[in-house]
């Protein structure tokens, strides 16, 4: 019985951590985002990296768009890192005022192209480098607002990734963008707000060109390449911005199965660099006072958000019979977890949102659990993520 009640005790302390963290940046998310202030005028160059594994179906369109912007068309070059495309793909993309770095890796991973694509283009001074995924559009005005807060002095932004409108969503897909919206509100607006470093997610970033070049040398992660930059460049003292200006539209994952395996995918690079920095960042908070660094690899250890509540509710539950303090303790809980949520969907997905939606949930946790199961084989495989065709619609730049 004494184990048991350490055990509670354990679970407690630890999933309501994570539910104080999440709630605690849930309410600084609702202060305003601190905006740059420019120290100069300059237009920088801009190299538009586009990571194209395998993505033959989407590449062409989206390479097209992005050249779309309202800003100097000789500051900024695309650069799609083509590996394992089709010949066929390869002409038509030729045929756009691009640049394209073929490749094929026996073992592909997102950091090994955005190395070779660095290396192509070291000898052409860039300032800035833009991340993109092939399924990526940049809001029209996304390279004025990189150059504004690099004019800021920022060397490391995350821009605002959102999904296209939820009216062309299904439902696994309307859940995937509400999970983003909560990250943006919660790890960008949140962090951001109150002078700490915001997440980068994959793609939709922007760094000095030098400063990325650097710290990828050192990346060679499977899966979750974002997390360890991020963790690097904390490590270093850097501090990553969030610029909720700087959209760009991200498509959203429709399928279940994929779902659990892109989950799969995030939750082992969580833990696999939280095991590796975890030490580093109390080293560094201790003696050297980083909080930013420290902050980072805390977030490596935290409860699964979209599990978290569920765990909370089945402890709460389970606990009723015998224990009424726990129980309480956990319903508690569970009422200030849901709360933070409350707090981090924007407005705007409220009003979309249907029963439906609830209906799908049950099953959105379920792949959830599924990819706590498909974390060992995440840390080992790069799982790649299928793009559908992207479709424009009339008088749009979006992804539908």
């Amino acid at each position: 019985m004494i184990a048991l009640q350490l055990l509670l005790l354990l679970l407690a302390l630890y999933l309501g951590f994570g539910v104080i963290y999440q709630l605690g940046y849930a309410v600084t998310g609702l202060l305003p985002t601190p905006k740059p202030i420019a120290r100069d005028k300059k237009y920088r160059r801009f190299a538009v990296f586009i990571a194209a594994y395998k993505e033959d179906g989407v590449i062409v369109e989206t390479a097209k768009r992005a050249l779309r912007q309202r800003y100097p068309q000789e500051l900024f070059e695309v650069v799609v890192l083509a590996d394992k495309m089709r010949d066929s793909t390869i002409a038509k993309l030729r045929k756009l005022p691009i640049r394209i770095v073929e490749m094929s890796f026996s073992e592909s991973t997102k950091s090994k192209s955005l190395r070779e694509g660095i290396a192509a283009l070291t000898h052409l001074n860039y300032d800035g480098a833009i991340v993109l995924d092939a399924d990526n559009h940049m809001a029209p005005d996304f390279l004025l607002e990189a150059n504004r807060y690099m004019a800021a002095g920022f060397r490391a932004i995350q821009g605002q990734r959102t999904a296209p409108p939820l009216t062309g969503l299904n439902d696994t897909a309307r859940w995937d963008a509400i999970s983003e919206a909560i990250n943006n509100h919660i790890l960008c607006a949140g962090h951001h707000a109150i002078g700490l470093s915001a997440r980068l997610a994959g793609s939709g970033m922007i760094f000095d060109f030098n400063l990325f070049a650097e710290v990828m040398q050192d990346v060679n992660a499977i899966g979750g390449f974002d997390k360890e930059l991020e963790l690097r460049l904390t490590e270093k003292g850097e501090s990553i911005a969030y610029a909720e200006d700087a959209v760009v539209y991200d498509e959203k994952v429709a399928n279940p199965e994929v779902f659990a395996r892109q989950r799969g995918r995030w939750l082992a690079a969580q833990y696999t660099y939280g095991r590796r920095f975890i030490g580093k960042g109390v080293a560094a908070f201790v003696l050297r006072g980083q909080i930013d660094f420290f902050n980072k690899t805390i977030q490596m250890v935290l409860p699964p958000r979209l599990l978290l509540p569920v765990a909370l509710l089945v402890l709460a539950t389970a606990c009723l019979p015998f224990n009424l303090s726990y129980s309480a303790v956990f319903a508690g809980l569970f009422l200030l977890n849901v709360s933070s949520f409350a707090l981090a969907v924007p407005p705007s997905m409220w009003e979309s949102a249907s029963w439906m939606l609830v209906s799908q949930l049950p099953q959105l946790v379920w792949q959830a659990c599924r990819a706590v199961v498909m974390i060992p084989a995440s840390a080992k495989t790069f799982y790649h993520t299928p793009h559908a065709e992207v479709i424009v619609a009339k008088n749009e730049e979006i992804h539908v």
